[in-house]
């Protein structure tokens, strides 16, 4: 995509319309787009599509654990899918290697992505693969603050970012606040040991 405010994302919205009409399938446009989710020139897809990405950034900065701008993002119809969950792949966490190697030898944006029904994203072997010395319990792929889903202050359409929540169980986690650990959560019914562990291990919440 091209730099501001081009011409080309207010045609994103002919060619969703175009798709749907040409191929008897959910429709489901993804790529680096250069522009933040809620900026006015989305305001024509946003008739048809939303982002499953609003909140955190992409790119990364030269700066270890730093990320500048959400650029890279997912666009689907609302309930066409069983989407259980989306987030961002900050593969440099996940590796255990730095921005500055990450930028060099693999890309400087980390992907976006989602999970259908009873998928989940596992990366508990990535780091162990490329440094055996760093852990591989779930702790290694944690992320910094920034873009990350705060438990305690996030609203129900963030905490619905979590693997396997959706609107009722975050309404339901937003009425068991405050945490003090991710374990708290198992007050809430519904998520137990398991599914506290796959929540951790998808390394997306604020630090406690």
């Amino acid at each position: 995509m091209g730099s501001g405010v081009a011409p080309d994302h207010r045609a994103l919205a002919d060619y969703w319309e175009w798709l749907e009409s040409s191929f008897d399938a959910p429709v489901v446009l993804a790529g680096d787009f250069n522009m933040t989710p809620d900026h006015s020139a989305w305001r024509a897809l946003g008739n048809a599509a939303t982002p499953l990405i609003r909140r955190g950034a992409t790119t990364l900065s030269s700066y270890d654990n730093r990320y500048a701008n959400l650029y890279d993002n997912i666009w689907v119809r609302p309930g066409q899918l069983e989407i259980t969950s989306s987030g961002i792949a900050r593969f440099p966490d996940w590796l255990a290697i730095t921005h500055k190697q990450a930028r060099k030898y693999v890309s400087d944006h980390a992907p976006v992505y989602f999970t259908l029904g009873s998928k989940r994203v596992d990366t508990s072997t990535f780091a162990a693969a490329v440094n055996p010395a760093h852990p591989a319990d779930g702790q290694a792929n944690a992320i910094t603050n920034e873009g990350c889903i705060d438990l305690n202050a996030g609203s129900v359409e963030d905490l619905e970012q979590l693997d396997q929540v959706g609107p009722s169980r975050a309404r339901a986690i937003v009425s068991h606040r405050p945490y003090e650990a991710i374990d708290g959560l198992r007050a809430v019914r519904g998520i137990g040991v398991s599914r506290v562990a796959d929540i951790r291990q998808a390394g997306n919440t604020c630090p406690l």
